[in-house]
Formats: structure tokens, sequence, C-alpha cells
């Protein structure tokens, strides 16, 4: 069980920070886009660079090579003597690269939503290990021998197993996160109530507060379902079946026990970034955004 946990809580963590890694990747790709577009639209094009703050502007003397009002340095790089920056400039800019640094380091904890994270912890600790400990079970009860075609029908029988568990994932994770949205309400309601009547003499307001949206909730499963689970069985098939085949056939024993915790938290990661991601509607609507930090 605590294997799972952790393997869970670690493969939801490396998801999260791949989702940030890329919405912070378009987001700079955007910017650069638009400094190109802007560069080559402005009537200067010429760019500063931390190549040119380094380079000391060379003595005058007879060998300088002069071409087009500007200075040719004996290594090739060309020094403009109107381009003089301040001396402090360099130490600035090192500054903000080491705070930047150390963001970096801790955004990585910063950022990682403890629900989010201790909601799939759970489902792995306490429906996921468990009901594929009973499934192995059972099956160890029905097929006693072992052979390949033994193998094959257990795999077969997980295959088929993983449509129930997808669709209930999918389901307790909408859930979850549905009823965070609306908590999250309902602190918003209690903050922007008690901000209004804190420094004013009005006492009639009354404070109404958002109702759980059960219905909402459930067409929010339905649609999550309908949009993933095809996808993450199919996806589940493809990895497992050939895994597991290899992990029984050709690795040693002792060795079993890493190559599936190293796959299970990859493959959780994968679960982790289907279930937050957001659903395109098929009746042009947009996007439903299912996820909920």
């Amino acid at each position: 069980m605590t294997t799972a946990f952790l393997m869970m809580m670690c493969g939801d963590v490396l998801a999260q920070n791949l989702e940030k890694h890329e919405m912070e990747k378009h987001m700079f790709q955007k910017l650069e886009a638009e400094e190109e577009t802007n560069w080559r639209n402005s009537n200067v094009r010429r760019r500063v660079s931390l190549r040119r703050y380094r380079t000391n502007l060379p003595k005058h003397s007879r060998d300088d090579d002069r071409y087009g009002g500007k200075l040719l340095h004996e290594k090739g790089t060309i020094i403009y003597p109107s381009d003089k920056v301040d001396e402090n400039l360099l130490n600035i800019y090192l500054d903000k690269l080491k705070n930047s640094l150390q963001r970096v380091k801790k955004h990585i904890y910063d950022d990682v939503d403890p629900v989010r994270t201790a909601s799939m912890a759970a489902w792995a600790g306490i429906v996921h290990t468990p009901g594929m400990m009973m499934l192995y079970k059972v099956m160890g009860k029905i097929f006693p021998i072992q052979n390949t075609f033994i193998l094959f029908l257990k795999l077969a029988a997980t295959c088929v197993y993983s449509v129930p568990n997808n669709a209930a994932f999918f389901v307790y994770g909408t859930c979850v996160h549905h009823t965070v949205e609306w908590y999250d309400k309902v602190e918003l309601a209690r903050a922007e109530f008690d901000e209004r009547t804190k420094n004013t003499e009005i006492k009639h307001l009354k404070l109404v507060l958002p109702q759980f949206d059960i219905e909402g909730m459930i067409d929010k499963a339905r649609r999550k379902i309908d949009s993933e689970l095809f996808g993450t069985v199919v996806n589940s098939a493809k990895l497992w079946v050939p895994f597991h085949f290899f992990n029984f056939t050709v690795i040693p024993v002792h060795l079993r026990p890493i190559a599936i915790s190293a796959t299970s938290l990859v493959w959780n990661c994968y679960l982790s970034l289907v279930q937050h991601r957001d659903i395109v509607c098929k009746d042009g609507e947009g996007q439903q955004n299912l996820q909920q930090k």
C-alpha cells in the first residue's frame, strides 16, 4: 500500500510539473514570436547581447581597422563605440539570474496542488491497489498452473478489468474536483460577504452560498468517460500487456518489483495528465475545463 501511495504521488507531481513546463513553454514561444515580429518591423535591427557587454573596446592604434564608422576587433567582433553600458549592468543581470534560479528551485514544491496529489494517492492506495490484489488473488485460484497460455489469459482478464476500473477512476477524479470547486466558491462567497459587511453599518445583508450542483457533476463525469475512457483502456493494453509478458518471461525475479515500480510511475503520470486535461466538446461549444486546482 505504501508503495502505491508513493508511486501515485510521485507520478502526479511529475505530471503537474510537466503541465507547468508546457504552459511556460507556450508562453515563452508566444513572447519570442512577438519580440521577433517587433524586431523585424523596427527601423533599427540591432540586438544587444551579453557578449557585447563583456567585450572591451579596443584602443585606438595604427592597426585599427575602420569600416563604416565601426571598430573591427582583431577577433572579428564588431564593436559599436556608441554602445556604452553602465558598469553595474552585468551585476544587475547576474543578480536577476540568481533570483530566477532560486524561484525555479522553489516552484517545484510551491506550485504542487496538494488536493490533487492527495486525491490521486487516495485512489491508488484505497481503491486501485486493493482491487488489483484481489483480482490477482482470484486469478491465482482459478489458474493455479503457470504457463504461457495462462499468462495470456491473466493479461486478457486484466484488460477487461481495466474498463470498469478506469471508468471508476474518471468518475472519482471528476467528483473530487467538482467538490473542491464548489468548496472554493463557498469560501470565496464567505470572504466577499465578510469584506462587504466589515466596514459598513448595513446589517440586513444575507449570506447566500452556492448550491452543490449534483447534476452538473454527473454530466462532467459522463463527458469525461465518453472522452477519455476508450483511449485510456487502449493505451493501458499497449503498455501493460507487453510489459507484463516481458516482465514475467525475461526479467529476473529480483528485478521485477523495480521494473513494475518504474513503469507504474510513468503510467500514474499519464493518468494524472489525462484526468486533469481539458475536454474538447463535439458540439462546437469550445472546451469544458474539468481541471480544478
